[in-house]
């Protein structure tokens, strides 16, 4: 009896080592790494596991500061321009071309951008393609005004010719554009809401199933603060001085409203309870309960 409970305890050792074989860790040095087939972690140590499992994907992290941050527009989410036909997909490439019938023209496809108020574009990039000297992509950046009197401006408009096979269409801006959900583009004194497109248009004559195709764009921006008002919040912080424009952002997003009414106190220590207001303000920290 005391040997077949030994011999059932091995078996079942046996068998739990097998179970968890696939994901063992192996010694290497001083520290365990993880050797899982076709895992994104492979020799990664334990230590660093949960806390990159726990970091959300880089392109989900909000940017501040000077760096710059790109989002890729899918061709899937551009929708035809005046009453044209959805485009056809390409499998295999994900890449999409305009429906053809067998006629001559031009259909359109565009986009909205959506960006946080006050980033600055500073690039757009268009993977296109095509494989006939007769037609090429023409791709249009414009600036909608939805007030009283609606308008709009082109504010890039970019073409490739020749025969280049895959290749990008680049944004000639000859400003780069601050976008805004809200302004008065006109100078009218009426403001109204404010829509950037991207519209990717062929040009010229083609045939043929996928003879044109188009793959999504490439947007570049960077986060800027407000312009500096002509006059000062604070006394202590006049017009033209250091940081005179970066105080000027903090008191009109409502993140500091200064020592007292008419003081900033530029040159006061920042307490740690100081800072945590701060913070909290300005990257508008909350979770669910």
């Amino acid at each position: 009896m005391r040997f077949s409970s030994k011999l059932l305890v091995l078996l079942m050792v046996l068998v739990l080592v097998g179970l968890v074989t696939p994901y063992a860790v192996a010694q290497t040095g001083e520290q365990d790494v993880f050797t899982t087939p076709d895992s994104a972690l492979a020799g990664t140590p334990p230590s660093q596991v949960l806390e990159t499992l726990n970091q959300p994907p880089q392109s989900k992290q909000p940017t501040f500061g000077g760096n710059g941050e790109w989002e890729y527009i899918h061709a899937s989410a551009f929708l035809p321009f005046d009453n044209q036909v959805l485009p056809d997909y390409s499998q295999g490439t994900g890449y999409v071309t305009p429906h053809n019938d067998g006629s001559n023209y031009s259909p359109a496809y565009w986009v909205q951008l959506h960006l946080p108020n006050g980033a600055q574009i500073f690039d757009i990039y268009a993977n296109v393609y095509d494989n006939t000297p007769n037609a090429y992509w023409r791709m249009i950046v414009t600036l909608y005004d939805h007030d009283d009197t609606p308008s709009f401006s082109n504010l890039s408009d970019t073409s490739e010719g020749g025969t280049p096979g895959y290749t990008t269409l680049h944004d000639n801006f000859s400003s780069y554009p601050i976008f805004h959900e809200f302004g008065d583009t006109e100078g009218d004194g009426n403001g109204g809401d404010l829509a950037f497109t991207v519209k990717l248009i062929p040009q010229g004559t083609y045939s043929g199933i996928f003879s044109l195709r188009f793959g999504g764009i490439s947007v570049g921006w960077i986060r800027t603060i407000s312009p500096a008002p002509a006059t000062a919040t604070f006394n202590d912080v006049p017009v033209g001085s250091a940081g005179f424009a970066h105080v000027e952002a903090l008191a009109a997003s409502g993140i500091t409203a200064g020592c007292d009414a008419t003081h900033y106190c530029p040159s006061a220590p920042v307490t740690r309870l100081q800072m945590a207001i701060y913070l909290a303000k300005a990257l508008g920290l909350h979770w669910s309960l």
